[in-house]
């Protein structure tokens, strides 16, 4: 009852009527992962956003394990006028997830997102169909007083991991 009737009615105005329900707290307070939610929950499919035929800039998240950080990282994106991030690998986190969600301020929306399972095939992706020329931002080597110090390098090779393979076969 956290919600107020005219909310509902209005929900239902600009929504088709049979798809608003007003549920009781309990059953919104199951459907929410944060410990005090808003009163209104949305369930729906994320939208169906392709990457352009051409795109000039796309940002690949390797293994990106934690919602928080993907969020930012799509919502960074955005702000930086990237055409798509990939997710690459079955670790890197859903972006649609809450958390993630939440860390990406609605930048979700606006940034197609696309998934591959390895990194040959997304290789591929980006070199052969999107004409992309490959560089990998490789910070595990980076001085810890200039975060900024890591390497970029162009990337060459087969493997599993984008970073780590860039960083075992570049000299």
């Amino acid at each position: 009852d956290d919600v107020p009737p005219e909310t509902a009615d209005e929900l239902r105005r600009r929504v088709s009527a049979d798809r608003v329900v007003r549920a009781p707290p309990r059953i919104v307070d199951a459907c929410c992962d944060t410990s005090t939610p808003q009163g209104a929950v949305a369930l729906c499919a994320p939208p169906a956003v392709d990457v352009p035929e051409a795109p000039s800039l796309v940002l690949v998240l390797d293994n990106v394990s934690d919602p928080g950080n993907a969020g930012a990282l799509v919502r960074t994106a955005a702000a930086a006028g990237v055409d798509a991030v990939v997710l690459l690998g079955a670790q890197t986190a859903d972006p649609w997830a809450p958390k993630a969600l939440r860390a990406a301020m609605g930048a979700t929306f606006r940034v197609p997102i696309t998934r591959f399972d390895d990194w040959p095939t997304c290789r591929d992706a980006l070199r052969d169909a999107w004409r992309l020329r490959v560089r990998v931002a490789d910070l595990e080597d980076a001085d810890s007083d200039d975060p900024l110090s890591g390497a970029a390098h162009d990337d060459d090779a087969d493997g599993q991991r984008l970073a780590s393979v860039a960083h075992d076969t570049v000299d």
